[in-house]
């Protein structure tokens, strides 16, 4: 459950703790919290995407014998890509980039915004004209359809609905 008043606590600390975003660190904690549910023992991480200091603090205390990488020229038994595949060009293609990077029994855990993403700011910004002002987001059931036809063994699709809301807009487009 989102506690608005722990939010501005952090967001006041934003600077010190969230340098870069609140919401994807929400989000990259979130993903982290799936590994509890995953029996895995990585060698070889890949994490692509948002990352922090806190975050790779946090990923080494739960895995401190695997090693972290950023090298894509290597097998990996965990890829974990942190709201950045819906920045891809070509999504198919960037699946079966990690799908060739993924040892036999890898796991790759990815977050990216929905299709429900941003649909507050798109209704005030409907207001002013029809023109789009936020990428348009896949959604679940999509991401399943190419999930299942792709070369990964058994995909799960979970989803998470997060509210947050901003002082002022200055605030929101810093922290996206």
């Amino acid at each position: 459950m989102f506690n608005y008043n722990i939010f501005l606590k952090l967001l006041s600390n934003r600077n010190k703790k969230y340098p870069v975003s609140f919401i994807k660190n929400e989000i990259a904690n979130r993903l982290l919290k799936r590994l509890e549910f995953i029996n895995i023992n990585p060698q070889s991480i890949f994490v692509d995407g948002y990352i922090d200091d806190e975050y790779l603090s946090v990923l080494k205390s739960r895995f401190p014998d695997s090693m972290i990488s950023s090298d894509e020229n290597r097998s990996h038994d965990l890829i974990i890509s942190n709201t950045i595949i819906h920045l891809t060009e070509n999504i198919a293609d960037k699946l079966e980039q990690y799908y060739e990077m993924l040892n036999h029994d890898g796991v790759l855990l990815f977050s990216t915004f929905g299709d429900r993403s941003f649909g507050t700011l798109n209704k005030a910004f409907q207001t002013i004209d029809n023109l789009p002002h936020t990428n348009g987001m896949i959604d679940a059931k999509t991401w399943g359809g190419m999930l299942q036809s792709s070369t990964y063994k058994s995909p799960a699709i979970e989803s998470d609905l997060i509210t947050l809301t901003y002082e002022n807009t200055s605030t929101l487009f810093n922290d996206l």
